[in-house]
């Protein structure tokens, strides 16, 4: 992203970002204070008597650390479009103009008061991005519409007449579209003199005008991204309500042993719950219950599909005889078992916290791999499996789509729909949404930022509000160690401390110990945790007497992740130095004798290991900072082994191993 540069049209109709003058364009990443937006722009209903659609433009701050970057405060409401239906283009632009018009002054550089800096300092903002569901995002850069016929893919040439080909989904013959040439023909699109003229321009080139072109580096296809939430686990609820729901590839009673299956998972506490009742309502109505689906589907379905060998069956259940339409597409278990690996293995890869380049390449040929499977069994393909294939362009531009999915921005719609309204239309509505969000901005600010000559009836008013939202300490106690129930803990803990700390000579307080000795004292040298937040995930353990959750977990040990059952959580300390966080962990057991699965080929990606049920190995202390993803548990049974319950544990949600909180 740069600054210091003009838009140009050129005589001919070419568009240019140019230097403002020579030598004046430089990167905004080594500006002091340069902010990267994003956007997103979103339609939602407020009115439970009658259709209200009110519309929220909502701008994300990029440097902001992904833990915080989405909370309320952090978010700019730039406006509220006011219903009862959407505006057509023309009037949308209208409604942007005095956005666009501030971020142009911005792109300038504004000077603003900047907290820690007593004079006003230079600030600069660049539009970076929008993240915007495909209909919102087709409006909001003025391009054709999703089921266009000829200009229905933004990013490439493919048309609506290829999505059942293969060159719909041959990534390395796609022929791109060029940023400069659509803005080309969208301001060719501002002057065209009849509506005819723009419809030919649209269908020719798939642009219209919009108010955001005549912004410094803002282009359509490459400040643009596919929405991972809705595209992504779109694929996932076509995949199950169009081919395993709708091309009855599941019985009766399959189904009911899939409900008894998903109710009999130990899932983290952190995350959502599917429904329990999943045998007679087969649908989800949240994305994130799509995500948790698509996470398990490789155990769950070979849990439905598996024959007396542990293989996935062959024959296709019979299609019910009173069955409304019977399905067109070839109904193999075996091939849509494999189909299910490809996307769960796609969902898990590209929706990590963290992705490297290769990473994200390997992500997006899994899901290349789901799509022509899904045209090899002549399934009906929509636009959203070939938008899938553009991922990894856009992951290399915007980094992981844990970064700019729009889990928060809907969350926020939420709060807005939440909000008690009287039912005027004529914009009043809109205008109180706009009130409430920013009245919890500035209560947030005043809770935060109080002034030290702040009256006592002030600072009691503040505390009543802030006490609503601040979440009750827990107690952090100190803990004879040497009297919980595992007697080796102290053993344990003492050889922790001698490699912790090595040079301090560390020796157990049973014995006299000389002047360059520390005894760890164990009535005084552990602090006690029933459990931890790390990287924003809960870790429980099995002293934690009011909750069984969180109890196991992956842990990293010399490079090698395994899954593990925590049973205690420390901070361990000595005199005069600093206290370490560690665990106490039981390894999880296997060994040859477990038997092989469908998906033992694509365990590292799928994140899952093949446990025995309940048998664990010998206490061991590790650093709690090698603790990396909560798990979720699913309990199997192998034909091979009758009378021995198994476990897949399967990670949820890998974290960095940098952030530890103390609850």
């Amino acid at each position: 992203m740069q600054l210091g540069l003009k838009r140009v049209i050129n005589a001919d109709g070419s568009v240019e970002d140019l230097d403002v003058y020579p030598g004046s364009s430089r990167a905004l990443i080594k500006c002091p204070f340069g902010l990267s937006v994003t956007c997103n722009l979103d339609w939602f209903g407020i009115t439970d008597s009658r259709p209200h659609s009110t519309g929220a433009f909502y701008n994300s701050f990029d440097r902001l650390n992904r833990a915080v970057r989405y909370l309320p405060h952090n978010v700019h409401l730039a406006t509220v479009i006011p219903g009862p239906h959407e505006p057509s283009l023309e009037q949308l632009n209208n409604v942007l103009m005095p956005w666009v018009q501030g971020m142009r002054r911005l792109y300038a550089g504004l000077m603003m008061q900047v907290y820690e800096h007593r004079l006003p300092q230079r600030v600069y903002a660049v539009a970076a991005c929008s993240s915007c569901d495909l209909p919102a995002s087709r409006k909001f850069f003025g391009k054709a519409g999703v089921m266009h016929d000829t200009q229905m893919c933004d990013i490439c040439h493919v048309s609506k007449a290829d999505l059942n080909r293969a060159s719909g989904y041959d990534i390395e013959h796609f022929v791109l579209r060029d940023d400069f040439e659509q803005l080309k023909h969208a301001f060719k699109s501002q002057n065209a003199r009849t509506k005819k003229d723009c419809r030919a321009i649209l269908d020719a080139h798939g642009m219209r005008y919009s108010a955001v072109n005549i912004l410094p580096g803002w282009l359509p296809i490459s400040s643009s991204v596919i929405d991972f939430m809705h595209n992504f686990y779109g694929q996932v609820k076509d995949f199950w309500m169009e081919i395993i729901d709708g091309g009855y590839m599941m019985t009766a009673v399959m189904w009911r042993t899939y409900e008894e299956t998903i109710n009999s998972i130990h899932w983290p506490s952190g995350i959502g719950r599917l429904p329990i009742n999943l045998a007679t309502n087969h649908s989800l109505p949240k994305a994130d219950q799509w995500r948790r689906m698509c996470t398990i589907q490789p155990f769950t379905l070979w849990i439905i599909w598996h024959n007396a060998d542990d293989k996935i069956m062959c024959d296709a259940p019979a299609v019910p005889h009173n069955a409304k339409s019977r399905p067109t597409f070839m109904r193999s278990p075996r091939e849509l078992y494999t189909l299910a690996i490809y996307l769960s293995l796609a969902e898990q890869i590209l929706a990590r916290r963290s992705i490297t380049s290769e990473s994200a390449q390997r992500g997006q040929s899994y899901l290349q791999m789901f799509c022509c499977g899904l045209l090899r069994l002549e399934v009906p393909m929509k636009p959203n499996h070939h938008f899938g294939m553009h991922y990894f362009d856009i992951i290399k531009r915007f980094g992981p789509v844990y970064s700019w999915w729009l889990f928060a921005f809907e969350r926020f719609n939420g709060l807005l729909e939440d909000v008690n309204l009287n039912g005027h239309a004529e914009g009043e509505m809109e205008l109180t949404l706009m009130r409430h969000w920013i009245s919890r901005q500035r209560t947030y600010e005043l809770v935060t930022s109080l002034p030290d000559d702040a009256s006592d009836a002030e600072r009691a008013l503040v505390q009543r509000i802030s006490n609503q939202i601040l979440t009750p300490k827990t107690c952090k106690k100190l803990v004879n160690i040497r009297k919980l129930p595992h007697a080796e803990i102290y053993g344990l803990l003492l050889q922790y401390a001698r490699t912790v700390w090595p040079d301090r000579n560390v020796v157990s307080d049973y014995l006299l110990g000389g002047p360059m000795t520390t005894a760890l004292i164990s009535t005084s040298c552990a602090r006690i945790f029933p459990f931890i937040y790390k990287g924003g995930v809960r870790y429980g353990s099995s002293y934690d007497l009011r909750s069984s959750a969180d109890k196991h977990a992956i842990v990293s040990i010399d490079g090698i992740s395994l899954p593990c059952e925590l049973i205690y959580h420390f901070a361990l300390s000595i005199p005069a130095q600093e206290p370490v966080i560690c665990s106490v962990i039981r390894r999880l057991l296997s060994d040859d004798g477990i038997p092989s699965f469908p998906w033992d080929l694509h365990s590292f990606d799928l994140g899952a290991f093949v446990v025995y049920a309940n048998r664990t190995g010998d206490l061991e202390v590790v650093p709690t900072d090698t603790l990396t993803s909560a798990v979720a548990v699913i309990p199997i049974q192998s034909a091979n082994l009758v009378n021995q319950p198994l476990w897949v544990v399967q990670a949820q949600d890998t974290v960095s191993s940098q952030l530890l909180q103390l609850i």
